[in-house]
């Protein structure tokens, strides 16, 4: 029998002061080996394609400490246009960001540990334009999949900061040498949910175009397609804005095993990270090891929930 593989998502459940909260998906990330654990990781989040005053969320919520302590955030304004008074939420994991003016802001995230372990330091860039901006490409999550299964390619994150209609082109940039997968196999490629099914084991790159009418951004997703057993995938949810009136749902009932073994899936949550006056803690999440958990917010701010499932 294999050996069961872990796999972790995280999401950031932020409680604003107008008394309501967002919680953000976050991506997967394989759980180190048991040992001492290194430095936390900071993870400042995609660069993002704006427009001048209009607020726009910096999501630093993937960060986290390999040995599972919580952790606190410190945001900076690296670089900013001449002039420039905007400002940032410094301990926010996923900050509201107003540009003031047209031009490049450069975002740093260091992420400390209760020991006061830091980071090295994350970041990323923010182009605000005053109008006419690029799409934002969002070409969905790495993975890890058998070969042989169907995959499905997911650019629905994608977007545009005016709001207007995309158009989306996804082609495939590299596959393993004896794969025989090319553009043509690629089903729905002018879709946002496209799909293939790999045909050998190895690395597979799909480029995703997508397109506003006057400017086209790109991104890409890699899939790996390996014999043998898969972790599984976290799912913790979407975006969510709930007041703040008693317990909130932790659910991550669409997480699933792609190949069904070689056990049931079992599943732990914990805090990464609280609010500064939040006093609480890990025994404070209900059902902690299910996959419908549950807590109750003490303060106002920002919590940070890790997600592992296992197989």
């Amino acid at each position: 029998m294999n050996q069961g593989v872990r796999r972790e998502g995280r999401f950031h459940i932020s409680i604003w002061c107008v008394a309501c909260m967002v919680i953000v998906l976050l991506g997967l990330q394989v759980m180190p080996a048991v040992g001492q654990a290194p430095a936390p990781v900071a993870v400042a989040g995609p660069d993002i394609s704006a427009v001048v005053a209009m607020p726009v969320i910096i999501d630093g919520s993937k960060s986290h400490d390999p040995g599972g302590q919580r952790i606190t955030f410190h945001w900076t304004i690296a670089e900013a246009p001449p002039g420039s008074l905007a400002t940032v939420d410094a301990h926010d994991p996923a900050p509201v960001f107003v540009p003031d003016l047209a031009g490049t802001y450069l975002l740093q995230l260091v992420v400390s540990r209760q020991n006061g372990t830091t980071s090295p330091p994350s970041s990323m860039a923010l182009i605000a334009f005053a109008n006419s901006p690029f799409p934002n490409a969002r070409a969905g999550k790495d993975r890890r999949v058998p070969v042989g299964m169907r995959v499905e390619l997911d650019a629905g994150m994608s977007h545009d900061p005016l709001d207007r209609p995309l158009a989306f082109r996804w082609s495939l940039l590299s596959a393993p040498k004896a794969s025989r997968f090319g553009d043509a196999d690629l089903m729905h490629r002018d879709s946002p949910r496209a799909w293939f099914t790999p045909d050998v084991p190895g690395t597979y790159v799909l480029r995703l175009h997508v397109g506003n009418g006057e400017h086209t951004a790109e991104d890409r997703v890699v899939v790996t397609a390996v014999a043998g057993n898969i972790a599984p995938v976290a799912e913790p949810g979407w975006f969510q804005y709930i007041e703040r009136k008693g317990p909130v749902a932790l659910n991550c009932a669409a997480s699933m095993d792609p190949d069904a073994g070689p056990s049931p899936l079992a599943f732990a949550w914990s805090l990464v990270a609280r609010p500064p006056d939040s006093a609480l803690e890990n025994h404070a999440i209900r059902d902690a090891g299910t996959a419908v958990a549950g807590f109750t917010p003490d303060v106002d701010g920002s919590y940070v929930f890790r997600l592992t499932v296992t197989d």
